[in-house]
């Protein structure tokens, strides 16, 4: 973590670790469950040089120090908005700017949201990740012009120009929640995060309830457009909407998302990759037949869906792309290794056509789209793939490409970290 200025002076791991080099070596640490976060009991002298006046400009604020109470009753909105934006920050009106980090730190608690929380230019949220807090959506929640409890932009008033611009909108993290929307409106497309980003920009362990209420128009994630970017280890349950997305390019790893109308909407891409996505007792998992307005032209480059699971669900992709769609190359979907319970059509069309039967079935590989030969001579298809091979020593026990999340060291002591 290059902003919290935290120099782990151990090799932490289960197991002995070995040398790295002739100057590079490391021990073992116990490893216990823990109480306290040491994040949040370390001494902070965290300093950042490049700021106009960096003895007193604070990198590190815990929302407790500027009022905030985390009861559940009371409005936190303020305090939080003050922990963020206190000192001389990249805000409204600033472009982009590096000399100015912060890490706003929550505590454990239930912090009552009715406004907005506009996280800064290069900010991270950090919530304790061994006892998550939870921010929770007031009934009056007014959420400004983009409707979000989390907003990491937002528009200036009558316009769409937004306050930092979304391909260059970096350094950016929300990491250890629980956003509870349930008690929020229900018609004015209340949303947990707006996350209009591009690079160094990542969500983790975000756990998001709405409200599964017919009709209603709440959304976990919305995210018009941008040049990003990760996101791992979330949950999204109940909403219109688990996730509304559209972007350059992204990746996510270990989504999860339940009793949603529809789990994903795709507004636009470049190209998106899921891994590890799961979707439960929603109407359609992943809906990618957005088009232009005027042309009609596919918004969705492509897409790869992998080692991902489908339940009780009745549409599993719903596309529009055909041999006559345009541009040709677009639209592109990929299916490698998806396991389908109770999900009667694996990919479909708006009109009800069926392009893939599914069932109860693991598609080892499919694809949709335009496939080119090495003269650059392209064929349209919708049909079964050859499986590609994939080195044993690249797959977990589960036979999926094996993966982690990333660590935060919550079963380690504080006595075991030293700050720089």
């Amino acid at each position: 973590m290059s902003i919290d200025k935290i120099c782990l002076l151990a090799y932490l791991s289960q197991h002995p670790t070995q040398a790295l080099g002739p100057s590079c070596g490391g021990h073992s640490l116990p490893h216990s469950p823990q109480t306290t976060h040491w994040l949040s009991a370390l001494k902070h002298e965290e300093l950042a040089p490049f700021n106009p006046n960096p003895t007193k400009y604070k990198v590190y604020r815990n929302v407790r120090d500027y009022g905030a109470k985390g009861d559940g009753v009371t409005d936190d909105s303020a305090a939080i908005n003050l922990a963020i934006s206190e000192g001389d920050r990249c805000g409204k009106g600033c472009g982009s700017a590096t000399i100015s980090p912060a890490i706003v730190y929550f505590p454990p608690g239930k912090y009552l949201i009715a406004h907005s929380l506009l996280q800064y230019y290069y900010t991270q949220f950090i919530g304790d990740p061994i006892n998550l807090p939870e921010l929770i959506m007031a009934p009056n929640f007014d959420g400004d012009n983009v409707h979000a409890l989390i907003a990491s932009d937002n528009y200036y008033e009558g316009g769409d120009t937004p306050y930092w611009p979304q391909t260059n909108n970096f350094y950016r993290e929300i990491r250890n929640f629980v956003i509870d929307l349930t008690k929020g409106p229900l018609n004015k497309e209340a949303t947990a995060i707006h996350w209009q980003v591009a690079q160094a920009t990542s969500i983790t362990n975000v756990h998001v309830k709405m409200s599964t209420q017919p009709g209603n128009n709440q959304q976990g994630l919305w995210m018009e457009n941008g040049s990003g970017g990760y996101m791992s280890d979330l949950t999204f349950h109940g909403g219109k909407f688990g996730m509304w997305i559209g972007n350059q390019q992204f990746t996510t790893r270990n989504v999860v998302i339940t009793e949603a109308d529809t789990a994903v909407f795709m507004k636009w891409v470049w190209a998106w990759t899921f891994k590890g996505l799961t979707v439960e007792n929603c109407k359609t998992a992943i809906d990618i037949t957005s088009l232009t307005d005027k042309t009609k032209q596919q918004q969705i480059g492509s897409m790869l869906l992998m080692d991902s699971k489908i339940v009780n669900t009745s549409i599993g992709v719903l596309t529009v792309n055909t041999a006559a769609s345009q541009p040709a190359s677009a639209g592109t979907l990929i299916l490698d290794n998806v396991e389908l319970f109770n999900c009667p059509k694996a990919v479909a069309r708006p009109d009800g056509t069926t392009v893939l039967d599914g069932g109860k079935v693991t598609i080892k590989s499919w694809g949709q789209g335009r496939f080119y030969d090495a003269q650059g001579h392209g064929e349209y298809r919708e049909a079964t793939l050859p499986a590609p091979a994939k080195p044993s020593v690249l797959l977990g026990p589960d036979g999926r490409f094996f993966e982690r999340p990333k660590p935060q060291y919550t079963d380690v002591a504080v006595g075991d970290f030293e700050p720089i």
